[in-house]
Order: structure tokens, then sequence, then C-alpha cells
């Protein structure tokens, strides 16, 4: 057999292909044999380059994980916004990214994957906790638009609260009322001395907890 010239263009296809089969079908529902017939290559191409469907999961979750990191550090170093202004737009820029909200659709429950749960809590606290929420907080802090203690633990429990707690991937059966949950975790952050989501912002996050049911 002859050597592929260009493996890194055929684990882009791969990658693409199951993306969007992942998107449209859900990762349960995405057979490796789909992927074969989506992208025209044979098992022995596909296993040549992942070990498993798994494998290919975790790829296109580190994609995606990129690109919403790439967005978190706009936010993070703009000059136009406050420390406050900047934690809200975060806040709200997870609930306005469409390929974001599709692919987290496509997960399994994660508390049935536990492999991935592990993924999705070391992510939030030893990365994206101390990356971009705890600058922020510290940057609130010295310029008076957030006011609370303890920036790095505030950090950790916003990001616990914000991505596990009120994640319907992992408490799909506590997710009947979401406007409860968003109402408490204002009241929570307000009371910390951290006003993330206005009255208006509501509705959207909202529907996005109801659309990830």
């Amino acid at each position: 057999m002859p050597r592929n010239k260009y493996p890194e263009e055929t684990e882009k296809k791969i990658v693409d292909k199951a993306m969007e089969l992942f998107i449209t079908k859900g990762y349960e529902n995405t057979s490796v044999q789909d992927i074969i017939d989506a992208t025209g290559l044979s098992k022995g191409a596909i296993y040549h380059h992942f070990s498993s469907k798994e494998q290919i999961l975790l790829t296109v979750y580190d994609i995606i994980a990129k690109r919403t990191s790439s967005e978190m550090m706009r936010i993070v170093t703009s000059d136009k916004m406050n420390g406050g202004e900047k934690l809200r737009a975060m806040f709200m820029n997870s609930f306005q990214d469409d390929e974001h909200i599709r692919f987290m659709k496509s997960l399994p429950n994660l508390l049935e994957n536990p492999h991935f749960l592990a993924l999705h809590m070391k992510d939030t606290i030893e990365d994206v906790a101390p990356r971009y929420i705890y600058p922020v907080l510290q940057e609130g802090i010295l310029d008076g638009s957030i006011t609370c203690e303890y920036p790095m633990e505030t950090a950790q429990v916003l990001m616990v609260l914000s991505n596990v707690w009120m994640n319907p991937l992992i408490y799909t059966e506590t997710m009947e009322n979401p406007e409860h949950k968003v109402a408490i975790l204002y009241r929570i952050m307000h009371t910390l001395g951290i006003d993330m989501v206005d009255q208006a912002a509501y509705g959207r996050v909202q529907d996005v907890i109801q659309e990830l049911k």
C-alpha cells in the first residue's frame, strides 16, 4: 500500500466529517462505519490515524475548545471593557456560540461517561478558571466593577456552578426549571460582588439549557 503523503489532510478530513456527523446524529448514534462512508476512506485508514471513535471525539473536543479559548482570550485582552463587562461578555459568549452548542448537544450524558466528565472537569478547574476568569476578576477588583474577595476561589466556584451544576449533560433530571438555576446563580454571584447576567440575558441562557436537555 502506498504511503499517505498528506497525513494531516487525511486527519483533518476524518475530524471534519466526524464533527458533522456528531452534530447531526449525535456521538452515540454515529458509528465508525458512518465516518468511513462520509470520508470515503477505508477502515484501515481511519484506524491508522485514530485508535477509536472516542479518540476522534476527543480531537473534535480539543478543536472546539481551542476556538472557544481564542474568543475568551480576545475578551480578556480587550481594552474596551472593564472587568465586570468582560466577565458578562465571556459568560454570554458561551450561550451564543451556535457551533459549540450544537457540539455539546451531540455529546453523551457525562455522568455515564466518566472519561469525558473527568476531561470536562479538568478543563473547567485547571484551565478556564485560572486562565480566563481569575485575571478578569482581578481586573474588575482593581477597576471597581467587581467587589469579590478571593478571586481564584471565586473563579473556581463560578466555573463549577456554570459548567457543571447548570450543565444539562450532567444533571438532566434537575433541569425541569432552568430559570430557577439561572436565578440562583445570579443571586450567588451578586452576593459575591459579581453581576454576571443581567435580566435581559436570562431568556437566552434558559433557551440554551432547554435546547441541551
